[in-house]
């Protein structure tokens, strides 16, 4: 579809139909790449991915990190540095980092000079040490604009995860231990802050999207309107997850109250409005952020629920085409690409997934039993950090016995993850590892590879 919808297979484009997403003034819109980018990485499409990625740097971008896009949202750049160093760890393209070097340090540049006005506040401000800027593209839009320019919780979150993650490219070297400081200071300054303004006086605790913001989303909005601050806040959410640099225990306190206060819907996150009687809107691509982390804090069956969900709503059937924002109600939606690849960045998370910090490699856990039961669930030659890698999942009823075989091109990681998913109602009795036993805890098992290792196989008995 994305060939389809880019001119040349390349040129940006947000939606099909003109003045409905089609026309070039959307063409800029960050996350038409950072969805693409991630998307195209994910399934080993590296040709398309570095096509996408040097045409949005060459044409959307200038040299003092500007884009070509009306409203530019702070935590998309730190998504795109993210996005850049996987790009360069699994293609092995440095020549990319270094031919784009000066627009990619203007990136940095940007988040860390942002970084600073906020360190020149008092320490006892609630703003102190984040990162202050629009979160949504959007925000452009409105006449009071500059209400917007807060420190929003995603804002610190990606430019922590972009700084970290970029400095690992060789190309940054000399500003590794900079940009690491930072990332540092940012998730600590983030983790304190939203520790301070959890509402813990309700059940499940609340998780405002701010700091300094004590009235609940929905509510604000009802009696703002427009003149509420907390607009988007289903952006806000779903990317202080994806960045996945808060603890779990803030993580699940943000899930928590995202479910509690109106933030999702059919277990989808909402596109968040004032709450309307006949129908509520569900996000067709920002979403996927809050479904990656439930993955991440093994919450299977919101993931699976996520899933099915998403598929079904804002798919729609036939043409598998994909809305900006479906509503649960019914009725017809706009199309828009970057929704178009949430389920395919989905699956593959489910069957392999890249721990973002540790030397791990998650197998199998977002896989639903049912998929199972139907047979073998398989994937070959998979990109992840540690090379390409197979993967083959087999469940014999009969005897009993959930397999996975993994193959590995290069040395696997510290860590292998992996999930056996045995049928609803059923125990693990025994697991073994190329013929051994071992240990496993919620149905998992660790496997700690030697790093000439190519193949492994793990049996469950159930």
């Amino acid at each position: 579809m994305e060939l389809v919808n880019r001119a040349g297979g390349v040129t940006p484009r947000y939606g099909a139909f003109e003045r409905d997403y089609g026309g070039s003034e959307y063409d800029g819109f960050q996350d038409i790449m950072t969805m693409s980018l991630t998307a195209n990485l994910a399934w080993g499409r590296f040709a398309q991915a570095k096509a996408i990625l040097e045409n949005y740097m060459d044409w959307y971008t200038y040299d003092n990190g500007a884009i070509k896009m009306r409203g530019p949202a702070v935590p998309q750049f730190g998504m795109s540095l993210s996005l850049i160093a996987r790009y360069v760890q699994y293609t092995g393209d440095t020549a990319f980092p270094e031919k784009y070097k000066t627009k990619i340090l203007a990136w940095a540049n940007m988040l860390t000079t942002r970084q600073d006005e906020n360190l020149k506040l008092p320490k006892d401000d609630p703003y102190y040490g984040l990162i202050s800027g629009w979160s949504e593209s959007d925000a452009a839009l409105r006449s009071d604009a500059w209400r917007f320019e807060k420190p929003y919780w995603n804002n610190a979150a990606f430019a922590a995860r972009g700084l970290m993650d970029i400095s690992k490219i060789e190309t940054f070297a000399d500003h590794a231990n900079d940009w690491n400081a930072r990332a540092e200071q940012l998730i600590n300054q983030t983790s304190l802050k939203l520790d301070q303004w959890i509402q813990r006086n309700f059940t499940p605790a609340y998780v405002p999207v701010l700091p300094n913001e004590t009235t609940h989303v929905l509510e604000d909005l009802a009696e703002k309107g427009d003149a509420s601050s907390q607009w988007w806040p289903h952006r806000v959410y779903s990317e202080l997850l994806q960045a996945s640099v808060l603890s779990s225990n803030h993580t699940d306190m943000v899930i928590d109250s995202m479910r509690a206060y109106g933030i999702t819907s059919v277990g989808v996150v909402a596109n968040v409005t004032p709450l309307r009687a006949d129908t509520r809107d569900i996000l067709g691509f920002i979403s996927y952020g809050y479904a990656l982390s439930l993955l991440l804090q093994n919450r299977l069956d919101e993931f699976v629920l996520f899933l099915y969900s998403h598929r079904y709503h804002v798919y729609n059937r036939g043409l598998w085409l994909a809305a900006e924002v479906a509503g649960t109600g019914g009725g017809s939606s706009t199309y828009c690409q970057p929704s178009q690849f949430t389920i395919p960045v989905l699956l593959r998370a489910a069957l392999l997934f890249d721990h973002p910090d540790k030397e791990a490699l998650l197998v199998g856990r977002g896989v639903p039993r049912k998929w199972l039961s139907k047979g073998k669930v398989a994937v070959q030659r998979a990109p992840t950090k540690w090379g390409l890698v197979d993967l083959d999942m087999q469940l014999d009823e009969k005897a009993g016995t959930v397999t996975t075989v993994l193959g590995f091109t290069r040395a696997p990681p510290a860590e292998v993850w992996v999930k056996l998913r045995v049928p609803e109602g059923s125990q693990l009795k025994n697991v073994t590892v190329d013929g051994g036993a071992t240990e496993w805890k919620g149905e998992e098992v660790i496997l700690k590879l030697a790093s000439t290792a190519r193949n492994a196989t793990v049996i469950g008995k159930f």
